[in-house]
């Protein structure tokens, strides 16, 4: 580097350069623990230059500020740092215990440990963050209510209609298009094209596929109503005369055709307008049969056991309208997430079921289900009321301020921070990992449970902590570098 002794000697160095360069030979200095200048090139720049108006020390004195204000905050935000690692590594210590520990020894150690007051917070967290599906809900009420021969039927038709309502919610949808008609207009073969085609996980095999996870043919094996949808799979293989060893290997082939989705939707809305549901797939809604798939004949016909089913569900329907139209009850929507996909779903929430003081079988589950999982709501409870996020969001503000500084002193100054925010976020997403393999032991527990008939939906996603909605929050520290620096450079210079 060029003797600076030298250059002094030749040109005329602004006050803004030499503080500049003097940190800027700082820092290189911190991050590779080689100095550039010797002694006397620093004497050069500082020591040993004599202004010549008051502007140049003011201006030398702004930079040089600047930079003493971040050496010392880097120091504070070192200690926000390690806090917030210390503090993370309890929360993993208290999902480790809860996972691994006996339940029994943990509890009881609640009872020490937290108030009263913050039993009723861990409580509200649970409330508010569980529910039961609206049109699960529904659908079960309504089974239970009707007689038990047409239980019986139901079965017949679909051994899991007592819990799963698909089947049923998606030959209730045909009816509501198809019911005692002999032919389609366009606008309902469109709607039934788009029903079927909606039921297929799309977005989940886009995702399986592109992360290689080879499971993506299994999304061909599942049904619309009683519709195969490996139907249409073979009707596409035979159209593009798709050459394939197996079955297994043709879904494959299939999934890998150009513009497969267009394709997909175009092979349902011409075997829909060539007439299948008025041949090969006759929706239960006009079918007069007996006879079905599981070899158990109905006693009433099809048609039947669907209007009485639909009959029932519409009292279901007005008598759970009530509790809402009262306030007793509150629907939300709520979302379950899977590989970054959301789902939505229609909820009661919590909070209503579980203060509802009236002796209903679907809140008595609900409130067993509730006490069931309270340890998880302790855990919960313990790591909120951590610091560790704090410290997050205090550590993106000194990035921000980082950031708006490298500008003013024409140097990257984010090693200061020493990667803080990014090595804090992996530790929170393992946190998130251990609350949700503690989520799925506890729900687990909860689904074995065979005296429970409505069983609660989990928004365990709502129990993690999502980096992604923090904002930056200044703490103490960094609310007096700013003040300083307001002080050196005025207002408007930085965004603070």
């Amino acid at each position: 580097m060029k003797n600076i002794s030298n250059l002094l000697r030749t040109a005329d160095i602004t006050p803004r350069q030499r503080i500049l360069m003097c940190i800027h030979e700082e820092i290189h200095e911190m991050q590779t623990g080689v100095k550039s200048l010797n002694s006397a090139d620093i004497y050069a720049l500082s020591t040993g230059w004599k202004t010549k108006h008051r502007h140049e020390v003011e201006e030398y004195n702004k930079y040089f500020h600047t930079w003493e204000a971040l050496r010392y905050l880097k120091i504070d935000m070192q200690t926000t740092y390690l806090n917030a690692i210390i503090d993370v590594q309890h929360a993993e210590t208290t999902c480790m215990y809860v996972k691994y520990e006996n339940t029994g020894g943990f509890m009881r150690a609640i009872e020490k440990l937290l108030t009263d007051e913050d039993k009723e917070k861990a409580l509200s967290l649970i409330l508010q963050n569980t529910g039961l599906d609206y049109e699960s809900l529904i659908h079960k009420m309504a089974f239970e209510n009707l007689s038990s021969e047409v239980q019986a039927d139901m079965l017949a038709l679909d051994p899991d209609c007592n819990t799963n309502y698909s089947y049923f919610s998606e030959e209730e949808k045909l009816s509501e298009i198809m019911k005692d008609k002999t032919k389609l207009t366009d606008e309902e073969i469109k709607k039934i094209t788009d029903l079927i085609f909606d039921a297929i996980p799309w977005d989940y095999m886009k995702f399986v596929v592109d992360h290689k996870m080879g499971i993506s043919s299994a999304f061909f094996e599942g049904y619309f109503a009683s519709i195969p949808v490996l139907f249409f799979v073979r009707k596409l293989a035979s159209k593009f005369n798709v050459q394939y060893s197996d079955e297994e290997d043709m879904k494959e082939k299939v999934y890998q055709l150009p513009n497969i989705q267009h394709e997909f939707k175009t092979i349902i809305h011409e075997e829909i307008t060539k007439g299948l549901l008025f041949k090969e797939s006759i929706p239960l809604c006009n079918s007069g049969d007996y006879a079905t798939c599981n070899k158990i004949d109905t006693k009433l016909k099809h048609h039947e056991v669907l209007e009485q089913f639909i009959a029932e569900k519409n009292k279901t329907r007005t008598y759970l309208q009530k509790y809402v139209d009262e306030g007793k009850l509150v629907t939300e929507d709520r979302y379950k997430e899977l590989f970054g996909i959301r789902k939505y779903y229609k909820s009661i929430g919590g909070e209503g079921l579980y203060y509802l003081g009236e002796d209903i079988k679907f809140v008595n589950d609900y409130k067993i289900q509730v006490d069931n999982i309270m340890m998880f709501g302790y855990m919960i409870f313990l790591i909120k009321r951590g610091i560790f996020m704090e410290c997050y969001s205090e550590l993106l503000a000194f990035d921000d301020l980082l950031t708006q500084c490298s500008t003013l002193l024409e140097v990257d100054l984010l090693f200061m921070s020493e990667h803080y925010v990014e090595t804090l976020k992996e530790k929170i997403k393992y946190i998130n990992q251990h609350i949700r393999t503690v989520h799925d032991k506890i729900d687990g527990e909860i689904y074995s449970q065979k005296d429970i008939q409505f069983y609660m939906e989990t928004y365990v996603q709502d129990f993690e902590f999502k980096t992604e909605e923090v904002e930056p929050r200044n703490n103490s520290s960094l609310n007096a570098i700013n003040k300083r620096l307001r002080e050196l450079w005025g207002n408007g210079v930085l965004k603070i």
